[in-house]
């Protein structure tokens, strides 16, 4: 391992590719546990900061944990023990674990959580994007059914389930993504922009309702199925940045299925 590599070096590279001026004013990234002069012996990047997280970090021998959604949302103002929060805290200022995140600055930018899922889901960006917050303007190329489409997106997000707004084999070329959470202050913006289909992590009953009043097909396939795609695009730029760091990605929860 190359001993010069330090957690400020790691909030370095973050910064090149997920300003923090790109973030949420009420969003919390950046260091959440930890001195920036800790030298990295592994890295493990995660969604989340969990239980089955902080094992990994321990089986790899990993004492950096990047996450996506930040350790720390609310203030803390103490640290107890008998919570869920306060038993992670505790257990990664124990093992001596440094805690970096990157949310929304992350989501915004240039090649961000959506960046990697329209890769993974095979479709290309739109080069003149509307004003998103956080979504992505994709078309298909070709024309696209609906119901096949959204099948396939199961199957390579290994979602554990899809939810949909429509049963008809609509077909579909011009394809708005939201991973995560489904903001539904962009419809309009989706309708004058002629999207036939939106794929997020979670939609509310109500947006799903106002999309397809709209014309507007629906793939909700999960948070975390939505968003996992882009920590191995984390793991591979920061091997490119240095050759030698030790880093392996959690994959999180892929909960099983009967149907």
């Amino acid at each position: 391992m190359n001993d010069q590599i330090t957690v400020g070096n790691l909030l370095t590279w973050i910064e090149s590719i997920a300003p923090a001026e790109r973030a949420e004013d009420w969003d919390h990234i950046g260091l959440m546990i930890g001195s920036v002069e800790t030298e990295v012996r592994g890295i493990v990047f995660s969604l989340d900061v969990s239980t089955e997280a902080i094992d990994l970090c321990l089986d790899f021998d990993a004492n950096i944990l990047i996450t996506h959604h930040p350790l720390f949302f609310s203030p803390l103002f103490s640290i107890d023990t008998d919570t869920p929060r306060g038993r992670l805290v505790s257990r990664l200022i124990r093992e001596q674990i440094s805690v970096i995140s990157a949310h929304t600055n992350l989501d915004r930018a240039d090649y961000g959580v959506n960046h990697a899922l329209a890769d993974t889901l095979g479709l290309r960006s739109v080069p003149e994007q509307p004003e998103f917050s956080f979504g992505l303007l994709c078309d298909t190329g070709s024309p696209l059914r609906y119901l096949e489409f959204s099948s396939m997106v199961r199957r390579v997000l290994q979602s554990s389930g899809v939810f949909l707004n429509e049963m008809s084999d609509k077909e579909i070329t011009r394809i708005y993504l939201g991973a995560g959470s489904f903001d539904d202050s962009v419809i309009p913006d989706l309708i004058r922009s002629s999207v036939d289909l939106v794929v997020a992590g979670e939609i509310k009953h109500h947006a799903m309702v106002q999309l397809k009043e709209s014309g507007i097909c629906a793939v909700a396939a999960g948070h975390e199925a939505t968003e996992r795609v882009v920590l191995p695009f984390l793991q591979t730029s920061l091997v490119n940045k240095y050759s030698s760091v030790r880093c392996c990605v959690f994959q999180g929860n892929r909960f099983e299925s009967s149907f």
